[in-house]
């Protein structure tokens, strides 16, 4: 098990940290990138041991309240507390699935509505096994967390494991289109989360026939996207911002997104094999 701090001193803006990770699997080397400063991060990951030999990881992406009224139990943001659910239940020796359905079960609350308020996180997950052929194992993801795989003889190059999308088509178009008309006219959106935008997305999310693959904790019903996989040479985890073409050079891509939205959480795991 890796232990990590999270730092709650805030910074005038972020900035990219990468940083080498240990394992104990021989050969399998291990990079965490992610942005770090201006106060909280929802963002956490994940380096955890399990008993039958097999490492998981993971990046978690909470989301932010949007009633600074309405608070978890223990008093923390909405987005830390939800990533902190999530990543403990991942450190049991069960499943994926199973962790996750219980992370689920522990955050969901029906007496809480609209959903947006609910605290909630996405998340993509890998149970890693290193064999002669490469690495093996399964890749496990909820709302917009991506897993990536480069190394498969059949793609010749980077292929999308999991991930996706946590609306379903129309909402995202629709969405989209709200996104661009507001960045056009809203010079805070540079500057922090801007809590005009975050309704506008709320708001979409909130209506269930638009959801597509949820967050943990949003509703009752957990669904989750997964991949077994075999052989492949290298594996990156990613919250949202970074797109298949990014991975090549995920510093880079990360940089971009934190230099376009300076407020934005940025944690990328990168897994290669020597």
């Amino acid at each position: 098990m890796v232990e990590h701090e999270r730092s709650t001193t805030p910074s005038p803006v972020k900035a990219l940290v990468e940083m080498p990770i240990s394992t104990p699997i021989d050969g399998v080397e291990l990079t965490l990138l992610r942005s770090s400063g201006a106060g909280i991060s929802g963002d956490d990951w994940l380096v955890e041991p399990l008993g039958s030999g097999i490492l998981r990881l993971a990046v978690i992406d909470g989301a932010f309240s949007l009633d600074a009224e309405r608070r978890p139990p223990v008093g923390h943001d909405a987005a830390v507390f939800a990533a902190g659910v999530v990543r403990t239940a991942l450190r049991s020796e069960e499943s994926a699935e199973e962790a996750l359905e219980r992370a689920n079960s522990a955050l969901f609350d029906p007496a809480v509505s609209p959903s947006r308020l609910r605290p909630s996180a996405a998340v993509a997950v890998i149970d890693l096994e290193r064999r002669e052929e490469g690495l093996f194992g399964v890749a496990v993801s909820a709302a917009d967390c991506f897993v990536y795989a480069a190394g498969i003889a059949e793609v010749g190059g980077w292929e999308e494991l999991v991930g996706g999308d946590h609306l379903n088509p129309e909402a995202r178009a629709r969405w989209t289109a709200l996104r661009a008309a507001h960045l056009a006219s809203c010079p805070a959106c540079a500057t922090s989360h801007c809590s005009t935008l975050l309704e506008l997305e709320a708001v979409e999310l909130d209506d269930p026939s638009n959801r597509s693959c949820p967050a943990i904790g949003r509703d009752e019903r957990l669904s989750l996207r997964s991949k077994e996989f075999r052989a492949v040479q290298a594996l990156v985890l990613s919250t949202d911002g970074i797109e298949p073409a990014d991975i090549p050079d995920a510093p880079r891509a990360a940089a971009r997104r934190l230099a376009a939205t300076p407020m934005a959480d940025v944690t990328v795991l990168r897994v290669t094999t020597s």
